[in-house]
């Protein structure tokens, strides 16, 4: 899902002919609770437990070429590993910055059980990017 709010602006930049995206990364993360339609709400695991988010360039190297209005990850992705059992990752998201709410999110089709000594793996075309039934 893309929050709509970030989805608004882009539309906006697209219209006025400006950039829609001033971000060259996207940072993949996880979160254990629900994220909201707004982009709040992610409950990612802490820092002491070894995560953190994933540094994704925004090229065609990492990201398909739209497809049916679709894009998706290309290559394999391997986050940090987690040092302390952190629960169960329902949702991934994509943010602008190392701190900043969700821009993009989905839910897992897998939830991944973060447990100590494990590692977070995203399979090419697993993130899938797309808009579907907005209104404006």
């Amino acid at each position: 899902m893309v929050v709509e709010k970030y989805l608004n602006a882009a539309i906006a930049s697209w219209v006025k002919q400006s950039n829609p995206l001033t971000a060259t990364t996207f940072y993949l993360g996880v979160s254990t609770s629900t994220i909201n339609n707004d982009g709040t709400g992610a409950s990612e695991p802490t820092a002491a437990s070894g995560y953190q988010r994933y540094p994704i360039a925004i090229n065609s190297t990492n990201w398909s070429a739209a497809s049916n209005g679709v894009v998706s990850n290309l290559q394999t992705i391997k986050m940090e590993e987690i040092l302390v059992d952190s629960g169960t990752a329902t949702y991934w998201f994509l943010a602008e910055s190392l701190t900043g709410n969700a821009v993009i999110f989905d839910k897992f089709k897998d939830p991944r059980i973060l447990q100590k000594n494990s590692t977070i793996y995203i399979n090419p075309s697993e993130l899938k990017i797309g808009v579907q039934n907005i209104s404006i």
